[in-house]
């Protein structure tokens, strides 16, 4: 009897190894990093006797765990977004998660430079998301804190010349419209609302015939992006205009920034610039808090308006003398009292009122 349990022993089959309860076996990471410097770093991540392995060191199963629990609070999502909110920084995440290393089931990835990478685009299931929380991002971190402690601890990789304006912001582009495209997108439903509202009608004094418009929205005042906003190129008041503005469920909003907005583009200043400007036109856009105005040609000034103020910063710049002399006379200012000389160049400035008169 012994030796028959002695047999069975020898030929009974060796017990199955444990699988990771999560079912994930198989890790990949990459991450690279543009700049003026470039980085490239790799990792496999294996399930290999009872524990996730790099080579043979194992790796704290709770940080994989993690990650795994991290892959909530997800939105439906039709394509890749992306989150921007300074330059001279790329990084690029991109991670796979499956049975094996053939058949990844799940994929993550940020190519964005906003909090955390924000948004984090994952694949599940044969379908799409997104996520804003970041929780995605600070799980990966930690795995690869675990990982490589070297690199990850620290970095590996910081900004070198970042910039940003006064007013903060991380813009995800959602969706973009252009002239006769479907109207039935959101961005298109958007731009089918400015063009056909009584209310965007009046405010603007006409119709508004959109060329572009993008779907935004950002973070930094919608932090799921669940508030969004347009910025829309049309002619406004014989200005090319790029106007921003919130457009919720397909319904654009006026806000009181844009309705100054409007007294600055019905002021005399601007009113100058467009007779005066002819066929190269005048353009105006909004940056970093403020409204600029320029002109394509010598003849009209830049122009600089910030929302809550009553003010309209003018400037025009010339090599051989001052320059935007019919727009200085025809406001009514002696261009001589304006101008001084910098570097060679001659730079005539003054703050304005809305009726074109020095602002002391």
């Amino acid at each position: 009897m012994r030796a028959l349990v002695a047999i069975l022993a020898l030929v009974a089959p060796a017990a199955a190894e444990p699988k990771p309860s999560n079912g994930i076996a198989h890790i990949a990471i990459n991450y690279t990093y543009t700049s003026f410097h470039q980085n490239a770093l790799s990792y496999s991540i294996q399930w290999k006797d009872g524990a996730y392995r790099i080579g043979q060191r194992a790796i704290d199963r709770a940080a994989v765990d993690a990650l795994f629990a991290a892959l909530t609070d997800l939105k439906s999502s039709d394509r890749e977004l992306r989150c921007i909110s300074h330059t001279d920084d790329y990084p690029e995440y991109h991670v796979t998660l499956g049975t094996d290393a053939w058949t990844p089931t799940i994929e993550l990835g940020s190519s964005s430079n906003c909090h955390a990478n924000v948004p984090w685009n994952i694949q599940r299931d044969g379908k799409r998301y997104v996520q804003y929380s970041g929780a995605a991002g600070r799980a990966l971190r930690a795995l690869l804190v675990a990982i490589d402690p070297g690199n990850w601890k620290r970095g590996p990789d910081s900004p070198e010349a970042s910039t940003s304006g006064p007013g903060a912001e991380e813009v995800i582009a959602l969706d973009d419209y252009k002239q006769g495209g479907a109207q039935t997108s959101a961005a298109g439903a958007c731009a089918r609302d400015l063009e056909t509202s009584a209310q965007a009608k009046q405010f603007f004094g006409a119709s508004p015939r959109v060329k572009e418009l993008t779907l935004y929205c950002d973070l930094a005042k919608s932090a799921d992006c669940s508030a969004t906003a347009v910025r829309a190129d049309f002619m406004w008041s014989g200005l090319t205009a790029s106007v921003e503005l919130p457009c919720m469920n397909a319904k654009v909003a006026f806000t009181k920034e844009l309705e100054q907005v409007r007294d600055f583009v019905a002021s005399k200043p601007v009113r100058t610039a467009v007779k005066l400007a002819g066929a190269t036109g005048v353009r105006l856009w909004p940056a970093w808090g403020t409204w600029q105005l320029e002109g394509g040609s010598e003849r009209v000034p830049r122009m600089e308006f910030t929302p809550g103020t009553a003010a309209i910063g003018a400037r025009s710049v010339g090599t051989r003398g001052p320059t935007a002399l019919a727009f200085w006379k025809e406001l009514g200012l002696d261009v001589r009292k304006l101008s001084h000389k910098d570097h060679g160049w001659t730079e005539t400035t003054a703050k304005l009122d809305f009726a074109g008169k020095l602002v002391r």
